[in-house]
């Protein structure tokens, strides 16, 4: 499930091959923007998989926060897809959001979203440096 808007087009295989022919410029934009998107999404996986498990969630949180609404909530994610993205088991996930709830970090709010203490969150970040 996204965490912000999404628009979604197809472009049938048949046209990419004609304009392929007719030498446009537009398959090769795609192919450099999808490249891009799979760049950006390797580095999301390598920064969040490659620390403590302890030290990952409050990560992810910064980087869901660069897309907070304009109430100042947050997407949260389910506890199995936080797992999956952090790579961790459904019971981390969920130990690891109850810590930050009682730190102050976070507070859960209806529909999978959350305020996000940014203070709280800055000082866990840097909490990990001293550790």
């Amino acid at each position: 499930m996204p965490c912000t808007e999404v628009r979604l087009f197809r472009i049938p295989r048949a046209l990419i091959g004609l304009l392929v022919q007719d030498r446009y410029e537009l398959p090769r934009g795609l192919m450099q923007r999808s490249q891009r998107a799979l760049g950006v999404a390797e580095a999301w996986v390598s920064d969040l998989s490659t620390r403590p498990a302890r030290r990952r969630l409050p990560h992810l949180l910064r980087r869901l926060a660069l897309h907070a609404g304009t109430d100042a909530t947050n997407c949260l994610p389910r506890r199995e897809e936080i797992g999956a993205m952090l790579d961790l088991t459904i019971e981390t996930a969920s130990r690891l959001v109850r810590a930050l709830r009682r730190e102050g970090v976070l507070t859960l709010l209806p529909r999978r979203s959350a305020a996000l203490d940014r203070g709280a969150l800055r000082k866990a970040l840097q909490s990990e440096g001293a550790a």
